[in-house]
């Protein structure tokens, strides 16, 4: 009997899930929520450096983590010229690790979190809900905070947060009564690819009640090609089922005690 696994968001289009495991996961479906590849985000995160984005207090840090390099001190730089791209770095003679060039590429071994679209739409509800709560408070046109923005009032801004409404790449971001977006999922198939190596592909997606099926992506199910759901297969003849097992041997049990 061929097992096929339906995986839930947690595994969505994980490698690390299927890595040493690609001919048992062959064929296997996974749920991944829809969150679409943002592509200015790349360009921006690539073009970082640490001499240049000094508005980040915690980017040395990760540059060094990454890289397993050391930067050395604090960027020798005044606030005139905090954008020079000609600033050195103090050297830390008590650390072991390599020095950092500065010059390191992000765009090595990069991939973008597939999430990422979620917290620059969470950052945009956040932003057009205060906008509004401002607007409605201060007055429309004004800018700025207002005497009847002050104390600021978490109940009230919560409200505003639960009305929003707005277009995002092709998309309407809103939430329901319970404070939940409509529900998109992209459908999974990890498949065997032209060059014999494995990969997700997506073979469909559920938008808010709605399912469909990409016909040009047809489905892998491994080294068979269907598959039959059961929720365990018929016992041949002679035999009897115990729980989802087969038995041909008959027993006799009394005076036990069974606890669920």
């Amino acid at each position: 009997m061929t097992i096929k696994t339906f995986s839930s968001d947690g595994w969505a289009d994980r490698g690390d899930v299927t890595q040493e495991y690609e001919e048992e996961a062959w064929g296997g479906i996974s749920i991944r929520i829809h969150s679409p590849h943002v592509s200015s985000f790349d360009e921006y995160y690539w073009s970082l450096k640490p001499h240049t984005n000094l508005r980040n207090p915690w980017f040395k840090e990760f540059w060094e983590s990454h890289f397993s390099c050391s930067l050395g001190g604090e960027p020798e730089a005044s606030p005139t010229d905090a954008l020079d791209s000609s600033q050195s770095f103090t050297v830390n003679k008590t650390d072991s690790r390599k020095l950092c060039t500065g010059e390191e590429r992000l765009k090595d071994k990069y991939r973008q979190d597939s999430k990422l679209s979620f917290v620059i739409k969470a950052i945009y509800s956040l932003a057009h809900a205060l906008h509004d709560m401002q607007q409605d408070k201060c007055g429309h046109g004004t800018a700025g905070t207002c005497e009847k923005l002050l104390p600021f009032n978490g109940s009230l801004f919560k409200n505003y947060l639960m009305n929003v409404s707005f277009d995002y790449e092709e998309e309407t971001i809103e939430f329901d009564e319970n404070g939940d977006p409509p529900g998109r999922y992209d459908i999974m198939n990890y498949q065997r690819i032209k060059n014999g190596t494995f990969d997700y592909v997506q073979v469909g997606n559920w938008n808010n009640r709605s399912l469909f099926w990409n016909q040009s992506r047809p489905m892998q199910f491994g080294r068979n090609k269907t598959v039959k759901s059961v929720c365990s297969e018929e016992c041949p003849r002679g035999q009897y089922k115990v729980c989802t097992n087969c038995d041909n041997k008959l027993r006799h049990f009394s005076d036990m005690n069974i606890s669920k």
